[in-house]
C-alpha cells in the first residue's frame, strides 16, 4: 500500500543548493524535485522501484538529470499518462525543457547517466520564452497536450503539442495580459 507519510531521503545537498519545487506524477507513484544546483531528481514510491529490494521501504531515487538547465530551475510539472507522463521543467535560462523516460532524445545517446548510475531521462525538446520562466503547468487531459508558462516580466504563453505521440513539436500561442488588453481598449475608445 502506498503511504504518503514517508519521508523522501534526499541526496546530500551543498550549502548553496536549495530545493525549488516538488511535483507528484498523476498517480502519485513518482516525485520529481528540482534544485538551485541545476539538477532534477526523480523518486519512485516505496515498493515500486526496480530492482525490488525488501530492505527498501522508502522513496527511491530512480533518475537524476544534472545540468538540466543553464540557470536555476524554478518549477516542474508532470503531463497526463495518456501522453507517456512527460515532465516539464522551467528555468531562469528562458527555456522549458520537456523530459521523457521513453528513450527518444535530441541529446547524445548514452542510455545511462555514467555520472550517477541511474537510467537517463531524455530531454525530448526545449521551448523558448522571452526571459526567465517562473512557472510551467500542463493542462488537464481533456484539453489536449498543452503547457502554460509565465515569465518574470509577466508574459504568458501556451504551447500545444502537435501530436501526443511525438513530444518534439509544439506550437506557441502568446497570451495577452489584462494590462495590455485594457490599454488597447482604452486607445480604441478614444
Amino acid at each position: 500500500m502506498l503511504r504518503f507519510d514517508q519521508q523522501v531521503r534526499l541526496p546530500p545537498l551543498n550549502d548553496a543548493d536549495y530545493v525549488h519545487d516538488v511535483a507528484y506524477d498523476y498517480y502519485g507513484n513518482r516525485l520529481a524535485l528540482c534544485t538551485s544546483g541545476l539538477v532534477i531528481h526523480i523518486y519512485s514510491a516505496p515498493g515500486l522501484a526496480e530492482p525490488k529490494d525488501a530492505s527498501n521501504d522508502g522513496w527511491t531515487e530512480i533518475a537524476r538529470m544534472r545540468q538540466a538547465h543553464k540557470g536555476p530551475i524554478w518549477r516542474l510539472s508532470w503531463g497526463h499518462p495518456e501522453s507517456g507522463e512527460p515532465l516539464a521543467s522551467c528555468s531562469d535560462d528562458g527555456f522549458i525543457n520537456i523530459w521523457d523516460s521513453r528513450g527518444r532524445s535530441i541529446a547524445p545517446q548514452g542510455g545511462r547517466n555514467h555520472d550517477s548510475g541511474f537510467p537517463q531521462w531524455q530531454k525530448i525538446t526545449f521551448l523558448s520564452c522571452d526571459g526567465p520562466v517562473m512557472d510551467v503547468r500542463f493542462a488537464p487531459a481533456p484539453l489536449g497536450l498543452k503547457l502554460a508558462a509565465c515569465t518574470f516580466d509577466g508574459k504568458a504563453k501556451v504551447f500545444e503539442c502537435n501530436s501526443g505521440l511525438d513530444l518534439k513539436h509544439w506550437t506557441p500561442d502568446d497570451l495577452e495580459t489584462t494590462k495590455k488588453r485594457t490599454a488597447r481598449r482604452q486607445k480604441a475608445s478614444r
